[in-house]
């Protein structure tokens, strides 16, 4: 039997997987709300494949805390008990090797317009003094650029 000759040849983790996880809201309270019970699965890698994968279900059933935990975005990550895996790596926060786009317009509650419009070059580890100088003249831009109206 021969060895792998290289990384590449090597088993590669599972692009994303769970591992018997459970996420409640509001647990040890009379409000205690079960989102997804004991969810586990895989989404092997499977390079070259061109796949899409999906997530389908009713309204309520748990799809968006399953997303959101895999984006490690409270308050849905992180799950009340089990393991969510990207990679092979425990999620423990948003990260810059995955995204999500949102059901509706969003940003984050707990950080600053700033904040929020530099987060992806924070995701890449542009400095801070950096990022917030490019978020600037992004949001300069926006705000002094004609409107569409104004263009005729």
């Amino acid at each position: 039997m021969e060895m792998p000759d290289s990384d590449s040849e090597k088993e590669k983790p599972p692009v994303v997987e769970f591992r018997n996880v459970t996420k409640t809201f509001d647990a040890g309270t009379d409000r205690a709300f079960t989102a997804v019970k004991d969810v586990t699965f895989k989404v092997e890698d499977k390079p070259d494949a061109g796949e899409f994968i999906g997530i389908l279900g009713p309204s309520g059933c748990g799809k968006s805390t399953i997303l959101r935990c895999i984006a490690g975005l409270s308050p849905q990550h992180p799950p009340t008990s089990g393991e969510v895996l990207v990679h092979g790596e425990n999620v423990t926060e948003p990260g810059a090797d995955r995204g999500m786009v949102f059901q509706d317009y969003t940003s984050f509650s707990n950080r600053t317009v700033l904040d929020n419009v530099s987060f992806g070059l924070e995701c890449q580890g542009v400095g801070k003094k950096d990022r917030h100088e490019r978020a600037r003249d992004w949001i300069c831009l926006l705000y002094t650029s004609p409107s569409p109206r104004d263009r005729g």
